[in-house]
């Protein structure tokens, strides 16, 4: 395939982004996708990930809709140590 596309596109470098790698060609994703293939999760860690983003989706939701409270903002000092 590559030289293929030496061949159409002959000023094409190493550098070209139609020649570099992409985040699916590197082996690792394809071990861990082959992985997950033959032992997938089970249904109670299924579970927990989903409780932990519907959490985070509700805790969101929240935030977004009455506010951030002013009791857990940071003061910010500018300048000196911050003491």
């Amino acid at each position: 395939l590559l030289s293929a596309m030496v061949l159409i596109l002959p000023n094409a470098t190493a550098t070209s982004p139609l020649l570099e790698k992409s985040a699916l060609h590197e082996p690792k994703i394809f071990l861990q996708m082959a992985q997950i293939a033959r032992r997938p999760p089970s249904k109670k860690t299924i579970i927990l990930w989903i409780t932990v983003v519907t959490i985070a989706l509700i805790l969101f939701g929240i935030e977004r809709l009455i506010g951030w409270p002013d009791w857990l903002t940071v003061n910010s000092h500018r300048g000196g140590i911050g003491f």
